[in-house]
């Protein structure tokens, strides 16, 4: 059954999108309806409008400034939780996405890379750091894995090898 509610103000009828919402990881307020290039949106009078819009609009008690829109600050496109609702200019969020995207494009550039190499993986690149932190030398570890010591140095000063997370970046 879909339920779309066609009369009375737009403030009214928020509460009854909002119930149907789901509880999401972090706070956020998940919509299980339509996304409208990835953004949670309802039809008001056959016209397709933002819900993440009107909940921000209704937060503010204000229509949005011009060439401005409704961003999450949590980064989850279905969330329309009050508080992860900001008002950007399309510039700012421009600016957001493709910092999003060089950052997941570092990450697979450096799993691929370290993925690469056929003589280790992660459990042993751990192993030789935990071996040379506990004072081994790097020749004596070097020769038990079949690789240099150049390559053990490297993984013990962290430049190869390195745990990749989106701050390592």
């Amino acid at each position: 059954m879909r339920f779309q509610p066609t009369r009375g103000p737009v403030v009214d009828r928020l509460p009854v999108y909002l119930s149907r919402c789901a509880e999401g990881d972090g706070g956020c307020l998940l919509w299980p309806g339509v996304l409208d290039h990835g953004v949670p949106a309802v039809t008001l009078h056959g016209r397709r409008v933002s819900l993440r819009r009107l909940v921000l609009e209704a937060k503010l008690g204000r229509t949005l400034r011009p060439h401005c829109v409704a961003g999450v600050s949590c980064g989850v496109g279905a969330c329309l939780e009050r508080e992860h609702l900001r008002e950007l200019t399309r510039a700012q969020l421009g600016r957001r996405a493709v910092t999003a995207l060089r950052a997941d494009h570092r990450m697979r550039i450096a799993a691929a890379k370290q993925a690469a190499s056929t003589k280790l993986d992660w459990p042993r690149a751990r192993e030789i750091r935990a071996r040379t932190c506990a004072g081994e030398s790097h020749q004596a570890v070097a020769d038990a894995h079949g690789i240099s010591r150049k390559m053990v140095w490297l993984i013990a000063a962290g430049r190869a090898w390195r745990e990749v997370t989106p701050w390592s970046i």
